[in-house]
């Protein structure tokens, strides 16, 4: 478990726009990305504790936030501001399969 870790969004469209494009894995940008900061290893399989999707993220992409950071994807920038005011912008995340 991984405490203390900064929780943020980001869409192609509106305030949390990011990046849209491919990702540091080579992949597309899709539903559920996840960009992470440097203290977690691309491929890193995580959840993150209190997410009502229950979904499983991996780092898939890089960004400009602190070590213990991950950025979600969304396509519907409405969308994700509604999960992370659930889920919050700092929190435990969890991870489920060795690197």
């Amino acid at each position: 478990m991984i405490d203390g870790v900064r929780i943020t969004i980001y869409s192609c469209y509106g305030a949390a726009s990011g990046y849209c494009s491919t990702m540091a894995n080579g992949l597309e940008v899709h539903e559920g990305a996840a960009a992470c900061g440097s203290g977690l290893n691309q491929g890193t399989r995580f959840i993150i504790r209190g997410d009502p999707n229950h979904r499983e993220y991996v780092c898939e992409d890089t960004g400009l936030g602190p070590e213990l950071w991950v950025d979600i994807f969304f396509w519907d920038e409405a969308d994700g501001w509604a999960w992370i005011a659930q889920v919050g912008d700092e929190g435990s995340i969890e991870a489920v399969r060795p690197e």
